[in-house]
């Protein structure tokens, strides 16, 4: 499968697993220090929309450009991954992902081999 039709199945896959989920399954946390599936999902959403274009732009505007690091540890204990049901995350995740991948399907076809240092 190419790179861009697994980012386009990923959110198809994604309903499917969360789909049987109740909203008490979806925020409940294995561990304190662990992610909840809704807490996932918001990271989801956040790396999709904070993270994923930014690079993607670097990497087609710059000459392999070291990419900044994206720490989730930091981010969750910051609180940026609680507080949002799991729908919501998702429903932003997705259709940022939508938007992503309208941006890679216009870039040209040469855009493919550029590279960044992570």
């Amino acid at each position: 499968m190419r790179g861009i039709e697994q980012l386009e199945a990923t959110p198809d896959i994604l309903r499917l697993l969360l789909e049987p989920l109740t909203a008490g399954e979806a925020e409940w946390k294995p561990a304190p220090n662990r992610f909840s599936i809704a807490e996932v999902l918001e990271h989801l959403s956040h790396v999709e929309g904070h993270c994923f274009r930014l690079r993607v732009d670097r990497m087609t505007t710059e000459e392999n450009p070291e990419l900044d690091p994206y720490d989730p540890d930091e981010y969750a204990a910051a609180g940026a991954y609680s507080g949002r049901s799991a729908e919501d995350s998702f429903d932003h995740f997705e259709d940022q992902r939508m938007d992503n991948l309208d941006f890679l399907k216009s870039l040209p076809e040469e855009a493919a081999g550029r590279t960044g240092v992570h």
